[in-house]
């Protein structure tokens, strides 16, 4: 999963780099900048979690550090197509992280919400099963001493 995202980040830089270097503008390689934001993101998060052995710790640190040499690249890229390019790039990834992280959160809040309602519907049957079953109860004790204690 993780040289796989290695090889297609490493392929959608070239593309920038390649794009950039025969003439286009940087916002006309916004799809594979994108595609290798995306897979970086994957990238970081793998290593993260990864307990592999050490042989796959050192190949994820160098691919990581050939990521942010990229990341570097790049950013000399936007500052020369124009200045002040990258902090903004910046605050926007920073913006959409925090946007993803806050829809992820409703959405685990709004399932804690069904759930919850769920189990509040559910006891709210077990009550009623419970009374249903206890007025049968009263209903065929008073039937029986009806029937036993008459004669």
């Amino acid at each position: 999963m993780i040289l796989e995202s290695v090889m297609a980040c490493n392929m959608a830089f070239g593309v920038v780099k390649k794009a950039i270097e025969n003439g286009k503008e940087i916002h006309d390689c916004a799809k594979a900048m994108g595609a290798w934001l995306g897979h970086k993101e994957k990238i970081e998060e793998e290593v993260k979690k990864s307990g592999g052995s050490k042989a796959t710790d050192l190949q994820l640190f160098y691919e990581l550090e050939k990521i942010k040499k990229d990341e570097i690249h790049l950013k000399y890229l936007m500052n020369k197509s124009r200045l002040g390019m990258w902090s903004e790039y910046q605050q926007f990834v920073m913006k959409r992280k925090t946007d993803r992280n806050n829809a992820a959160k409703a959405a685990i809040k709004a399932q804690a919400k069904r759930d919850s309602e769920w189990a509040e519907t559910i006891d709210q049957m077990r009550t009623a099963l419970f009374i249903v079953i206890s007025l049968g109860g009263v209903a065929l004790l008073s039937l029986y001493m009806i029937y036993n204690f008459e004669r």
